[in-house]
């Protein structure tokens, strides 16, 4: 199994409904390559199965997360889907001019919850406009760009939870919706900060009895 892997991708928030708390953002952008050295890049249908399996029309054990801390769920998501280039907006196209799809959510904060509360607030008000991805990748190639770089391209992702976060690690990152880590944290610290996410949630769900205590750590 794949190491779990928090990180900001390319995302973009599409839409907000202020009565009910609901936020429409993509919080991945395929096709577009983070950061990171080597970078990594999604394809479209890497998040077909973990949607199936564990999203709102599966097992609904998908998060919304604050910064990524794994103890304070603030929202629910209503749908996660993956989008073909030909569905992404317009706007969404005229930032990531290359990107291949996306993946959509429809969130609903928890507004009787406090953090819920205030981190909606934060994205209506423009404050906060990013999101960052928890995963585990379980199917990879590594490639080289036309440039002759190298990046990881992800085949099949093992979606743990996505999260409303202050600072996106791609520059491109803006707002159709949102992602990344906290900005306190210190770089070397990252990989342990990675290792403690997904043994945390290895105990989740071993504890509800979900499975799989194979994975790497």
């Amino acid at each position: 199994m794949g190491e779990m892997i928090t990180k900001a991708l390319p995302s973009f928030t599409k839409a907000m409904d202020a009565e009910n708390g609901i936020v429409e953002a993509y919080v991945s952008i395929f096709g577009i390559p983070d950061m990171d050295n080597p970078p990594d890049v999604i394809q479209l249908g890497a998040f077909t199965k973990t949607i199936q399996e564990r999203g709102p029309a599966g097992a609904r054990k998908i998060r919304v997360l604050r910064q990524h801390h794994w103890s304070e769920v603030i929202a629910k998501p209503l749908l996660i889907v993956e989008h073909t280039r030909d569905m992404l907006p317009p706007e969404l196209l005229a930032v990531y001019p290359k990107a291949t799809g996306g993946l959509f959510t429809r969130t609903e904060f928890v507004m009787d919850v406090q953090q819920g509360r205030e981190t909606y607030a934060l994205y209506k008000a423009g404050a906060m406009d990013e999101w960052s991805i928890g995963f585990d990748r379980l199917q990879y190639e590594m490639l080289r760009d036309d440039d002759g770089d190298e990046y990881r391209l992800n085949k099949e992702i093992k979606l743990w939870e996505y999260s409303p976060v202050t600072w996106g690690a791609n520059p491109a990152t803006i707002t159709t919706d949102v992602k990344q880590a906290e900005p306190g944290a210190e770089p070397q610290n990252a990989a342990l900060t990675q290792k403690r996410l997904k043994l945390k949630y290895q105990l989740l769900e071993l504890e509800m009895g979900l499975v799989n205590p194979k994975s790497e750590v």
